[in-house]
């Protein structure tokens, strides 16, 4: 559980998920729609909530293309949340990494797959 002040959140099923991406796209694909949706009606029932959208790419472009691609990623989960009935309010905003936090090999496509994902992060609670 995640306390907000003195209130008792049950985890979000999003903690410790990515949302994965194939190489070059910002398509959501059926099991990434699947779990959106899971998370917009966790975050609707918890609407004291808010997240952070982290998107994440590659080493396999240049440092600003895989920059922006992360970014957009990002983006393309807040639009996708938003049209759920996720409230902008319980967004507080999208960032992009252009680097995932590991190293792999060149033409290790399981280990870059890692790194082309979105994360959702909870947020602190808007101060009152």
């Amino acid at each position: 559980m995640v306390r907000s002040n003195t209130t008792a959140i049950p985890q979000a099923p999003f903690l410790r998920r990515p949302i994965w991406f194939d190489p070059n796209s910002l398509e959501l694909n059926s099991q990434a729609t699947d779990a959106l949706h899971r998370d917009a009606s966790w975050l609707k029932v918890h609407g004291e909530s808010r997240i952070l959208i982290v998107g994440s790419c590659d080493k396999s472009g240049s440092e600003s293309c895989t920059h922006a691609l992360a970014e957009a990623r990002g983006t393309a989960v807040k639009k996708f949340l938003e049209s759920c009935g996720v409230s902008p309010d319980q967004i507080v905003g999208v960032k992009g990494w252009d680097i995932a936090d590991h190293d792999c090999r060149p033409g290790d496509s399981k280990c870059q797959q890692q790194g082309r994902s979105t994360q959702l992060l909870l947020a602190p609670p808007a101060s009152k």
